[in-house]
């Protein structure tokens, strides 16, 4: 996207709703000389925080995530986004099969001293659909995973940033204000091919999908001014789903005030209290006056911890 583009979109935006004077105005880009070069513009367009998607400082970690860009690029990016924006992040994918900890911790090592108040570490999961999953990718081994988690933990802290999400660090003041948008259950706009959107009004809340297929999207924009696909309310059931997944992803968690306010409901009488009682025995979450949330070793295996609170 040229960036004469997005300061089209970010006037029109501006003209419907204004802007706050702390607006975060985030934009991605992929460590490519051809990107880099745009960053300038895309500041004078309006942006005012890029993500970079360094994914790895290992040459051969690149080529095995089938990433085009080499460490010197991916370097060289993140320092010239870091001399343009007021807030830069980038993001790294750790856990690839039989991934040697002390080669991780000398690249987290090396990437956090680029970083300037905020880095994503997701660690490598191998979804259907993929060639990783087609290719019966192995992912790493709980140990291994844990034994890097603990150095992330380790490195990250020293290094002077906080978790404040399960992939998430930051300095204080940092924290990614878009992201927390969807992991709080508070009202967004996609607007994109593919984007989704969540709105409420009144005490309902809608999702909504926008077509996919860009010719698609575009075609339904110049019939019917929009590029929605498909707009359903969510049941009370599925929107107090959505809020727990998305929260207990957070290490404050949900507290009992937000969760009141987004559902109407009263978060501990929503709730299995046998099934409470075991993952609170197990260590894997807590439930007291301010809310619930996962513990360390809970958010390591979230996915399970949902799985057996929700259904």
């Amino acid at each position: 996207m040229q960036a004469s583009t997005i300061e089209k979109v970010l006037d029109k935006i501006y003209q419907l709703w204004g802007f706050t004077k702390n607006i975060e105005i985030t934009s991605e880009a992929n460590p490519s000389s051809a990107e880099i070069k745009t960053f300038k513009e895309f500041k004078a367009a309006g942006i005012n925080r890029m993500s970079i998607g360094v994914q790895s400082l290992n040459a051969e970690s690149l080529a095995f995530l089938g990433r085009k860009h080499s460490v010197s690029e991916a370097k060289n990016a993140v320092l010239e986004a870091s001399n343009v924006f007021a807030q830069t992040s980038l993001d790294l994918i750790y856990g690839l099969p039989n991934q040697d900890p002390l080669a991780w911790e000398l690249e987290l090592a090396e990437a956090l001293k680029l970083t300037r108040g905020h880095i994503s570490l997701y660690q490598l999961t191998v979804e259907r659909g993929t060639d990783f999953f087609r290719n019966k990718t192995p992912e790493a081994t709980e140990d291994l995973a844990l034994e890097l988690l603990n150095l992330n933990q380790k490195l990250v802290h020293f290094a002077g940033l906080h978790r404040y999400e399960i992939s998430n660090y930051a300095t204080h003041g940092h924290e990614c204000q878009h992201n927390l948008l969807y992991w709080t259950g508070r009202d967004y706009i996609g607007i994109g091919p593919g984007a989704h959107s969540r709105i409420t009004s009144g005490n309902n809340t809608y999702a909504a999908q926008n077509f996919r297929d860009p010719k698609k999207w575009l075609e339904s924009i110049k019939k019917n001014r929009h590029g929605q696909q498909k707009s359903s309310r969510l049941s009370f059931d599925d929107r107090k789903k959505e809020i727990i997944i998305m929260g207990l992803r957070l290490t404050k968690g949900i507290t009992h005030d937000d969760f009141k306010t987004l559902t109407g409901a009263e978060l501990a009488e929503e709730l299995n209290t046998s099934k409470i009682e075991a993952l609170t025995a197990a260590g894997f979450i807590t439930l007291n006056k301010h809310g619930l949330k996962a513990t360390s070793a809970g958010l390591q295996r979230l996915n399970a911890v949902l799985d057996h609170l929700l259904n």
